[in-house]
């Protein structure tokens, strides 16, 4: 989650919990930065409440605690460098988390393609092998399909498959566009003239 990255990284640099309840200035300053970084780089997807509640402070408090983070800022130099060195090692660190996520999803989104192509091939591969494994060879085929499936029974698994992709499928698609020729309807009363 987005506010446990900037909470883990402002109490890493500060050397606290940013929950403990106290007031002393370290842990005023720590949540201020906490606060006003969570609001800078995230405006709309963090309400003052769900900051507060992420350290067990309520919305008046964050509220607060923005007010006060501008009165540090204006009045002291140090607060104010220390505030952009950690808005900037945050926006680093979460850019860096959303390109490390990026190049995960690219990788799961491409391994999910291959599997489905693989699959996809394999599900060919088995209708192909089924059909010529389950249709039987009776004497009602005619001889030039007792040949061919013979012949298809001889090859190897992956010249079956180079067999479907590159001839059997083109034909079949060939065959499905094919045009049927019209042919002439015998009407009644009518003659045909040849």
């Amino acid at each position: 989650m987005k506010l446990e990255e900037i909470k883990n990284l402002i109490e890493k640099e500060f050397s606290l919990e940013l929950s403990t309840r106290k007031r002393t200035l370290e842990f005023v300053e720590a949540r201020c930065i906490f606060y006003k970084i969570c609001k800078d780089i995230y405006p709309q997807d963090f309400s003052f409440s769900k900051i507060g509640k992420f350290i067990h402070r309520d919305h008046a408090t964050v509220i607060h605690g923005l007010k006060t983070f501008e009165s540090l800022y204006m009045n002291s130099n140090d607060f104010r460098g220390l505030y952009h060195e950690l808005k900037d090692e945050t926006e680093q660190f979460l850019d860096l988390n959303d390109i490390n996520i990026n190049v995960i999803d690219g990788f799961i989104s491409r391994k999910d393609k291959l599997i489905n192509k693989l699959l996809e091939k394999n599900k060919m591969y088995l209708d192909i092998i089924g059909l010529l494994r389950t249709k039987e060879i009776t004497e009602e085929t005619t001889k030039s399909q007792n040949t061919l499936l013979n012949d298809l029974k001889k090859l190897s698994d992956s010249d079956i498959l180079e067999f479907r992709e590159t001839r059997l499928k083109p034909y079949l698609n060939m065959l499905k566009t094919r045009v049927k020729q019209k042919q002439a309807i015998q009407v009644v009363g009518a003659r045909l003239i040849r």
